[in-house]
């Protein structure tokens, strides 16, 4: 990698594409040029600052020409190089727009035999103050998102508008006692108002004093720390809700992985459950279950569903969720490690597989799938690259019915996205 000189010349460059990240895409010398910042139909003034054989990266100095879909900084952590919202500067009316169209180029790019059909967007209503689940990371007595383009230094988000002020209530006397603590998340109950906070690394007496006196006097309802045993308050996070008018309640272990936005996983939920009633199968095979979040959506009468994780408190907290909403005779979980295909235990056939891998997808499974040849395959994914990945592994015999694609970290580059898909015989 090749560093122009601290005295690199300014250019102006017109934008013409959001690539996917949401970095702003123009043209110099022939060669690609990535301006964070930047939307398409700018004209730009940039330093360079990373130069590759094949493209280059810049900053932007100043916007010489603005698109109409800029919107006018309000956020005091951007203006110090937060990296929590890479979008911020786009108009909320058109951001799904513009980061779903990103990313299906991308996704078009990487699975060139796939057709992928033009998405259902699902917004957010809310987009600030909409995250009810921050993991924050600590540096040197700080709390907050890492700098843009940095792993090291952070700017403190004691304001950030992105997180329920219920979160931000509790950074700053934090702050005074998270030295040693390489991590801390904080977790808010929608409807209880109920507040929990989970820590990793080593805790000091000040801080385990804090938490403490936190719990007894219920300012929050619980506390856990990674690799101990024991916790302080409540255990166990439990979120109540509706699911296409039926009453859930869904059960998480302090620690374990949950959406941001309340208001973006319901509308997640309703879609595949809203899928699930329309296609009316009887047994499903639910892959990468976590702690049941999916499986809530899923379940119905007459219908049973063989769910299939491996992370320990995860499976804890979806057997707890199966208890609370009486799904016991419906529900068989099955203990494995996904990563070494689909496990020998499963036996009979199944109409639907419902599947919500992580960030790194799900192509060690993806044969073994279409070997069970259900009707229909729900893939949820946070990241449309690995998707079109693994679909692209089921090409030419997979067929996508419908994507959806949500909303569910208003600001930022990223979607959720839910595929349809189903399997073609020769």
């Amino acid at each position: 990698m090749k560093k122009p000189t601290a005295q690199a010349p300014e250019l102006q460059l017109d934008i013409d594409r959001l690539a996917y990240g949401g970095d702003g895409v123009g043209h110099h010398n022939g060669k690609v040029v990535f301006v964070p910042g930047a939307l398409p139909g700018e004209r730009v003034l940039v330093r360079l600052e990373e130069s590759k054989k094949r493209y280059d990266r810049a900053r932007l100095v100043s916007v010489l020409i603005e698109a109409p879909d800029r919107r006018a900084g309000d956020c005091e952590v951007e203006a110090l190089g937060c990296g929590g919202c890479g979008l911020r500067h786009v108009e909320a009316s058109v951001s799904l727009n513009k980061k779903a169209e990103s990313a299906l180029d991308e996704m078009r790019k990487l699975s060139k035999q796939v057709f992928w059909p033009e998405p259902t967007l699902v917004p957010a209503f809310y987009q600030h103050e909409s995250r009810a689940r921050a993991r924050l990371h600590v540096r040197h007595g700080k709390i907050g998102f890492f700098i843009k383009g940095s792993s090291r230094s952070l700017v403190e988000i004691l304001g950030c508008r992105a997180l329920d002020p219920k979160i931000l209530d509790l950074l700053g006397p934090l702050t005074e006692a998270v030295e040693g603590l390489q991590h801390l998340e904080l977790t808010v109950e929608v409807v209880s108002g109920a507040r929990y906070l989970y820590a990793d690394g080593d805790t000091s007496p000040t801080f385990e004093a804090r938490v403490a006196q936190w719990v007894r006097g219920g300012v929050i309802a619980g506390f856990g720390a990674a690799g101990r045993p024991h916790h302080l308050g409540e255990e166990w996070m439990i979120e109540r809700t509706e699911i296409l008018g039926r009453g859930v309640h869904s059960a998480r272990k302090l620690g374990t992985f949950g959406q941001a936005s309340p208001e973006m996983n319901n509308k997640l939920r309703k879609r595949l459950a809203e899928a699930v009633d329309r296609l009316r199968p009887k047994r499903i095979l639910e892959l990468y279950a976590g702690s049941g979040n999916l499986t809530l959506a899923a379940t119905g009468s007459g219908r049973t569903i063989v769910a299939v994780e491996l992370d320990g408190p995860a499976v804890q907290s979806l057997r707890k969720t199966i208890k609370l909403n009486g799904l016991g005779e419906s529900v068989r979980i099955v203990e494995a490690d996904l990563r070494a295909g689909l496990p020998h235990e499963l036996e009979g056939a199944f109409d639907m597989v419902i599947m919500d891998p992580p960030r790194t997808g799900a192509s060690e499974v993806m044969s073994a799938v279409a070997a069970l040849k259900p009707k229909t395959v729900l893939y949820v994914s946070c990241a449309p690259t690995t998707l079109a990945r693994d679909v692209g592994l089921l090409a030419p015999h997979v067929f996508i019915e419908k994507l959806d694609v949500f909303d569910m970290f208003p600001m930022t580059p990223h979607v959720e996205m839910m595929a349809q898909l189903s399997l073609v015989d020769d």
